[in-house]
């Protein structure tokens, strides 16, 4: 959050004491006491849907369920972050709130203090992995209560299902509601003190600083944590890493500002890497308020603003202040003062950090397999000097900074109109739109078949039906898991090649999904031949700098890759893959061949000399051998044709540069 003025000002309506003991004892005894009907004016979870033609098929959910509007903090889809909300709507994204499960099925989501062992069946404002599993991509922004051991659990296991993580930070001691606890210290999975409230018993376990940096759940897992300084530089980050050291990421990102945020040291290089640091023209100061001296290094030894890490099937990314995504709409009133709140336009200013983070939901929403930065395919993180400062090893002030006028713990003690509140402004019925009008969600989808048998070039139209009959939104997208193998457009089902096929429905509201498995065959007519691959890279999407979604299933593309999409370079359709770096490699899918087969693919050279060179190869499952060296690359489109034996289950291209790019496209293996 931008902070031209201070944000934490102290409020000094007097407290009861069972509220302090509530805020600094993690075993209080206080019980939220209202009845779940106060709580019925907010019940609309808000979502926003791309047009039917822009759908990516894709759910973003924003969390709301750990104190995400705290405070001065407003980082929901239709407040704080509704700019960055609708410009991934813009992008075809679904956007979604989440705020938990509703057990009880009363259409409340409630908070109950679960470090109470009584609380703990209660509470509904938890993270679990089934009520998550079907989002593409789960962002926490700012979140300023703990996460129990479960709930690290089981956003540990979506990013292992293959799922994205973003998790945005502030400022250590962005303790907006007082509890003793800001976004630093909850990703990491322990607070910044190490006295033994901290250590905090079965549900949250052992939360004291554990003195090392490689140690608690952010580290352990992901290769990194956020640090607890507190830095300005609002002339912006400008240490930006090139596309092929991010992965593509920061195509089109500029120096991005920090209002009073964090950096994050790398402790694994091999699973985080850093991709926005401090460079050495750049002038960074301690913020204003800072717990202690703010600024411990300078430079890159400070540590990364921006990283993101690829420890398992998923990806993360982080992102060390919320200025830069915020935007000035708010929605919630403050829980103490019941006061509207005051965010700044960070979204659209000088600074911002827009393309960076669309470009990041495009990377963590785009599956790969691979796992971790090895230093060959893809570049590997440099660790931080020192990433964990002595200061950081122990509180630097008493916590927390102020006394609150309200219990953070009890949800029955916010003011009108904050989020989480008994009372609020809306009046609508559960399932309400806010505004009157009812919306009725889906809650299933099926499909006519489970299973389809096709024979290579053959179509079947699937059928999808929503539950239940009267929903308000029926959309539906479709996708396959191998669309070498099958392709889908609209139910309609295309067999492709000898293989199988997952295609699967998902409803645009819920994320509901159904599927069917489609196996492909050889026609039993015909001239006998049947194309195994044909990849064109329709789905691929990007800049003439980098690739940021869409990579076929199952192939395997090098970083540093881009694509082309200007007449004159790409095949049949738009766009093509342009290679342009050494080393930059694209390799198939396996397949299996039942004789000899043949290898075609479409290329062109831009600017490149007899030098440059495209080496073709073949794997027979033991080594790799040369197909083909490609050296004077053709000037204009040429479609290459090479016969490959009967032993090849895999092909692969790699370009050797001297100058110029090439464009590749069109490959088929028949």
């Amino acid at each position: 959050m931008i902070k031209n003025f201070l944000k934490k000002t102290l409020i000094t309506t007097s407290l009861l004491l069972t509220f302090q003991l509530s805020i600094t004892t993690p075993t209080n005894t206080t019980v939220n006491a209202a009845t779940g009907s106060n709580y019925t004016w907010n019940n609309t979870i808000p979502a926003k849907y791309p047009s039917a033609t822009n759908d990516n098929g894709k759910l973003v959910l924003f969390d709301n369920s750990h104190g995400e509007t705290a405070g001065q903090a407003d980082w929901v889809l239709d407040g704080g972050f509704s700019d960055f909300a609708d410009d991934l709507v813009n992008h075809g994204y679904t956007v979604k709130e989440y705020r938990g499960i509703d057990k009880n099925g009363d259409g409340c989501i409630r908070y109950y203090d679960d470090r109470q062992t009584s609380n703990v069946d209660s509470n509904e404002a938890v993270i679990t992995y089934d009520a998550i599993k079907d989002a593409d991509v789960f962002i926490m922004a700012e979140a300023n209560r703990p996460l129990t051991i479960s709930e690290r659990s089981a956003l540990k296991q979506f990013v292992d299902s293959g799922k994205g993580l973003y998790l945005i930070s502030d400022h250590y001691n962005a303790d907006r509601n007082m509890n003793t606890w800001d976004s630093t210290e909850v990703y990491n999975g322990y607070n910044r003190s190490n006295s033994t409230i901290y250590n905090m018993g079965l549900t949250y376990g052992d939360m004291r600083n554990p003195q090392d940096a490689t140690k608690g759940w952010l580290a352990e897992n992901f290769g990194l944590r956020f640090r607890f300084n507190a830095i300005n530089l609002t002339a912006g980050f400008s240490g930006i890493r090139s596309t092929t050291d991010s992965e593509g990421i920061t195509a089109g990102v500029k120096p991005i500002l920090m209002a009073a945020g964090s950096t994050l040291a790398i402790v694994d290089g091999s699973k985080a890497k850093g991709l926005v640091y401090l460079s050495s023209t750049d002038k960074p100061s301690k913020w204003g308020s800072a717990a202690d001296t703010g600024l411990y290094f300078g430079g890159e030894k400070e540590g990364a603003f921006v990283a993101i890490s690829k420890p398992s099937a998923g990806k993360a990314a982080f992102i060390g202040d919320s200025s830069p995504i915020e935007d000035a709409t708010t929605k919630y009133k403050h829980e103490g003062t019941g006061n509207s709140k005051s965010t700044h336009a960070g979204y659209t200013s000088a600074g911002n950090a827009a393309t960076l983070s669309i470009n990041i939901v495009d990377w963590l929403s785009t599956p790969e397999s691979y796992v971790g930065f090895d230093g060959i395919n893809h570049t590997k993180g440099i660790a931080t000097d020192t990433p964990m400062a002595t200061i950081e090893k122990t509180e630097s002030q008493a916590e927390p900074w102020a006394t609150p006028s309200y219990n953070p713990w009890n949800t029955d003690t916010f003011a009108y109109g904050a989020y989480n509140a008994p009372q609020g402004p809306i009046s609508t019925s559960t399932g309400g739109s806010g505004t009157g009008t009812t919306t009725v969600s889906v809650t299933g989808v099926s499909l006519n078949k489970t299973s389809l048998s096709l024979t290579a070039g053959a179509t079947q139209t699937l059928t999808a039906t929503i539950a239940p009959t009267n929903a308000t939104n029926k959309s539906i997208s479709w996708t396959s898991s191998n669309t070498s193998v099958a392709t889908v457009s609209s139910g309609t089902i295309t067999a492709i090649s000898l293989g199988t096929a997952i295609i699967t429905a998902k409803t645009t509201d819920g994320a509901k999904t159904a599927t069917c498995e489609v196996t492909v065959s050889a026609s039993s007519t015909g001239t006998g031949t049947v194309t195994l691959i044909s990849e064109g890279f329709t789905t691929v999407r990007g800049t003439s700098s980098a690739i940021s979604s869409g990579i076929p299933t199952n192939w395997i593309f090098s970083s540093g890759l881009a694509v082309y999409t200007t007449t004159g370079n790409y095949g049949k359709s738009s766009p093509s893959i342009k290679m342009q770096g050494t080393n930059n490699r694209v390799t198939t899918p396996t397949f299996t061949l039942s004789t000899q087969g043949t290898l075609s693919f479409w290329i062109k050279g831009n600017g490149t000399n007899s030098t440059s060179a495209l080496l073709v190869e073949k794997y027979d499952g033991t080594s790799w051998s040369t197909v083909a060296n490609i050296t004077s690359l053709p000037i204009t489109g040429t479609t290459k044709t090479y016969t490959i034996p009967q032993n090849t289950i895999q092909v692969r291209l790699t370009y050797t540069k001297s100058v110029g790019n090439v464009a590749l496209d069109d490959i088929s293996i028949k």
